[in-house]
């Protein structure tokens, strides 16, 4: 059988909500991404699979976080890297992730 890498994940971040949002990972211990991200701003991310990695499976996830009208927003966005057996080959997968949370 042939394996299958979901070798590299790419999300574009645009941030539609009002209030400026940080972009932050615990992804590999990465911790804030993005900084400061504005209205109306966007920004792309990508995250590629380490070959020497055992698990399976390499989840990636995104917190975005700012202060809206009401306090504190968060919102979370999910995403990972694997390896299957399968077809074979190597995949790379594209995502949107459009912040709303006022």
């Amino acid at each position: 059988q042939f394996t299958d890498f979901l070798d590299s994940v790419t999300v574009r971040i645009i941030n539609s909500s009002t209030t400026v949002r940080d972009i932050s990972t615990s992804f590999r211990g990465i911790g804030v991404v993005v900084r400061g991200l504005c209205s109306g701003g966007g920004v792309s991310l990508s995250f590629t699979r380490n070959p020497f990695a055992s698990p399976l499976y390499e989840p990636i996830i995104l917190t975005a976080s700012g202060k809206g009208a009401r306090g504190i927003v968060v919102e979370n966005f999910y995403m990972q890297l694997s390896t299957s057996y399968g077809t074979g080959g190597i995949r790379r997968e594209n995502y949107v992730w459009t912040l709303n949370a006022r």
